[in-house]
């Protein structure tokens, strides 16, 4: 989430803007098509399950789903902003930061962010489950989740140390939590804004999402 470096005057930094939004939809579009092989298709089952079987199969659809629509979602976010910035360009700023973190770019800015960064917290997850499930949960399963879990640790360290850097003086989050936060905050700014008829769709199916995961959590484990 670096901005570049700090200008003593004012340029254009349309094309650098640009160039770090490309270098988020590439590997945004190279997860998310790997995900679709992978994603949903799992191991038979074979006889009866435990409950916590049951519920990592459910699990792992919900892993798969979220995960694929959240990279399809950074890949938007990331093509919109590139094609803006062709179109339009943006005002001169001091550095690249500095235009990230304006009005019109901050959003795009952080949601592809924000949704790659989740997605592939997603991916690794359904790695760990997989291997976990079509090992029936051996001692190999469980090397396989502890593997998935470490990585899970030392991505999130490197992410949190990425956005609490910012451009090498100003930063806008400590954490990769603090901008998830920043990034609710945002759109619910944006909808306030512009009451758009499909942001608000979108935030109640996401509010409807979670009211469901957790509806479901509390239902007996029936055949997945």
């Amino acid at each position: 989430l670096r901005g570049g470096a700090i200008s003593s005057s004012l340029a254009d930094y349309s094309s650098a803007a640009s160039d770090l939004f490309g270098n988020m939809r590439t590997p945004a579009s190279i997860v998310g098509g790997a995900i679709v092989p992978m994603g949903f298709v799992l191991k038979e089952k074979v006889g009866e399950e435990t409950q916590l079987t049951t519920a990592l199969r459910r699990a792992y659809t919900l892993f798969a789903v979220a995960s694929f629509t959240s990279q399809l979602i950074s890949v938007v976010y990331s093509s919109i902003a590139v094609n803006k910035l062709a179109e339009i360009g943006a005002a001169p700023t001091k550095n690249v930061y500095e235009l990230l973190s304006g009005t019109t770019y901050q959003l795009p800015w952080i949601g592809c962010n924000v949704h790659f960064f989740l997605g592939l917290f997603g991916v690794l997850c359904m790695v760990g489950i997989r291997v976990f499930l079509e090992t029936g949960g051996k001692a190999f399963g469980a090397a396989a989740a502890f593997i998935t879990a470490s990585a899970f640790a030392l991505m999130t360290s490197i992410m949190n140390r990425g956005v609490a850097a910012g451009d090498g003086t100003i930063r806008s989050s400590s954490n990769i939590l603090s901008l998830v936060v920043q990034y609710i905050h945002l759109i619910m700014v944006e909808i306030a804004r512009t009451r758009g008829v499909f942001q608000i769709l979108s935030f109640g199916f996401a509010l409807a999402a979670l009211v469901s995961t957790f509806r479901m959590k509390k239902t007996a484990p029936g055949p997945a």
